[in-house]
């Protein structure tokens, strides 16, 4: 078969050559030019603001101990009660904290758990004595205890307290700073947090070693902290703002042979696709008689037997569609729930309950009179839950049991738009599956309605027997998308929800669920009410 692919192959492929040394060496200038030094900048940037944002979350250490301080003051805490404001604060973020201690002005170091130490030598300690600054923050510390090194942040209280408490020691550990120095993801490099006095880091901004790039920034909190990031010289020249300019070429470059391409291949490609495009024209104005009538042994022959193959199968579709839509109106109107009634109504005359069967025959004509509706596909909660007291008092009396129906509706909800026949298979479900296989007569229906927030909740409870929590999760998943089965979804359920769905474009939700030893069906509308103004389905 001669395929457009190898009509053009032979043409195309020394265009392709050519085009793809020219972009080669494009790329290899531009690279060499000016990609080198702009990404170097952009990545210094980069650690810049990592270390900016190290130096920030440092900061909001500095402010919590001196929040602490400055609670101590207003209340006047004493040592025990201070302990309790440092406990909470070192548990809430025991991630951050190794300790939270209380110094005296002596330097001696108090803990609610270990033993207290003399900090009187340590240069923090001597430096915060010898000045008048609120803190100070010591070099990097290695916690035996915790086997970690740690910054000690030592801020004075405003005044001591009557234990002789003079200072608030946090110990901060380096971990979570260490964490957000690697968090830098440009290239394949590395980032690190480097403790100066240990590691003799290089001064200079970037230094290059070998095929090796180091980026590295100050944190001004931390005098003896950096933050450092490696990565190699080829890392950065593969990506950067120039590849736009290679786009750009690659662009009008390729344009420009396709442009070519099609004008040679106007009689293989265009015209035939002209005339597929003339016969799909006249299927949309309602011709279904139309065919391509394209013959080819290529692509472009399959494309047009697909087309006429898609057609047929969508007027098929659209036949099954309306006989669908008949099945659905039949089912609404249940004939054999029909006959059953009447047949009732026929019992009750032959053993003489006039009563009930003129509640029986009232129950019914409001039931096919409301559930009609005139033949308009939507209807109002008002005349939903008419429909729902008739339905009940007609199955109340066929099946002998006393369902008691409750309405807790909020006034403004019962003029709600809705589609029709929404509610009574919510409640036919309630009845068939939950009250009708007890033997205890008295069971209870309520519908609920009511605002919430931006959302409209209507509920369908009843007591019975309860669904299974592995059924529940099976239903839910339909309603959430999460299943496209409904093997496990009755009519009633699927019905209601692919009513609701196509009502409010989707912008509905259902959910089943047990509450209080009830079973509850769960609908949440939009409170703008129905998306589209007339159902047609």
């Amino acid at each position: 078969m001669k395929t457009i692919k190898k009509k053009v192959f032979l043409s195309l492929g020394a265009v392709f050559v050519i085009l793809f040394l020219l972009l080669f060496s494009a790329f290899h200038y531009e690279m060499n030019k000016s990609l080198l030094p702009v990404n170097s900048k952009m990545t210094q940037q980069t650690v810049d603001n990592k270390s900016r944002e190290i130096n920030a979350w440092f900061s909001e250490r500095i402010s919590e101990v001196a929040t602490l301080a400055d609670f101590s003051n207003h209340h006047d805490l004493s040592k025990d009660e201070l302990f309790k404001e440092t406990k909470t604060l070192e548990n809430r973020r025991s991630s951050i904290y190794e300790s939270i201690r209380l110094v005296s002005e002596s330097g001696t170091s108090y803990s609610w758990i270990t033993p207290s130490f003399s900090i009187a030598k340590r240069p923090y300690f001597k430096k915060i004595q010898d000045s008048s600054v609120a803190y100070t923050i010591s070099n990097t510390l290695h916690s035996k205890e915790a086997q970690q090194d740690i910054i000690i942040i030592l801020y004075r209280l405003p005044k001591k307290t009557k234990d002789d408490i003079a200072f608030i020691a946090a110990a901060v550990n380096v971990k979570r700073m260490e964490e957000m120095a690697e968090e830098i993801e440009i290239y394949d490099g590395t980032g690190a947090l480097v403790n100066d006095q240990k590691n003799h880091v290089k001064s200079s901004t970037s230094f290059l070693d070998n095929d090796l790039l180091t980026f590295k920034s100050d944190i001004p909190l931390l005098s003896d902290w950096q933050i450092v990031y490696q990565t190699s010289q080829r890392n950065l020249l593969q990506t950067g703002i120039q590849a736009q300019k290679i786009i750009l070429w690659l662009f009008f470059i390729l344009a420009g042979t396709i442009s070519v391409f099609f004008l040679f291949q106007l009689d293989a490609f265009i015209k035939p696709i002209e005339s597929l495009n003339q016969t799909m024209k006249r299927v949309g104005k309602g011709d279904q008689q139309i065919r391509s009538t394209i013959t080819r042994n290529d692509e472009i022959g399959e494309l047009a037997n697909e087309f006429n193959v898609m057609l047929q199968k969508l007027y098929d579709f659209e036949d099954e569609s309306i006989a669908r839509n008949v099945r659905l109106l039949q089912e609404q109107v249940k004939p054999h729930f029909l006959y059953n009634t009447l047949n009732t109504v026929q019992w009750l005359a032959q053993t003489g309950e006039l009563e009930k069967m003129e509640e029986m025959i009232e129950a019914l004509s409001t039931y096919f009179r409301v559930g009609l509706n005139n033949g308009k596909p939507w209807s109002s909660l008002f005349n939903e839950t008419t429909h729902v007291k008739s339905y009940i008092t007609i199955q109340n009396i066929r099946y002998e049991k006393n369902i008691q129906l409750d309405l807790d509706i909020n006034d403004e909800l019962n003029d709600l738009n809705l589609p029709n026949f929404i509610l009574q298979p919510l409640i036919e479900n309630a009845i068939y599956y939950g009250i009708r296989p007890l033997s205890d007569d008295q069971q209870f229906i309520q519908i609920r309605a009511f605002y919430q927030k931006e959302s409209v909740v209507i509920q369908v409870r009843n007591t019975g027997i309860l669904p299974s929590k592995q059924k529940i999760k099976e239903i839910n998943s339909f309603f959430a998308g999460d299943s496209q089965t409904r093997d496990n979804v009755g009519f009633g359920l699927f019905g209601t929800y692919t009513q609701l769905m196509y009502a409010f474009s989707n912008d509905a939700r259902m959910l089943l669920f047990t509450e209080k030893n009830q079973c509850v069906v769960q609908l949440t509308l939009p409170k703008g009410g129905l998306a589209i103004e007339s159902l047609d389905y």
